[in-house]
């Protein structure tokens, strides 16, 4: 694991609060849920499969949002770098 990945997974920083996300994080937030125990409700035998597509969704949005973070503060850092070459 890299430097930065450790940075993100170690949550030195607060990447997800949801009272900055602001009303329509919120709504989107309520709407993703009102689904999800609708689809559980109209197919309860279906349970297990809906709680694993969730998981994997989950898996999937942290590792792109890991790579999302690496790829953002490295290109933080090459603006960085070049700001510095033109104060010289």
């Amino acid at each position: 694991m890299t430097i930065l990945e450790e940075m993100y997974e170690n949550d030195l920083f607060s990447l997800i609060d949801t009272e900055d996300m602001g009303e329509t994080y919120k709504n989107a937030l309520d709407r993703l849920l009102n689904a999800e125990k609708a689809i559980t409700d109209k197919y309860p035998d279906c349970k297990e499969m809906i709680e694993e597509y969730q998981s994997a969704e989950i898996d999937l949005h942290h590792i792109t949002h890991r790579h999302e973070f690496c790829k953002g503060f490295r290109a933080g850092a090459l603006l960085l770098t070049e700001i510095l070459k033109f104060d010289k």
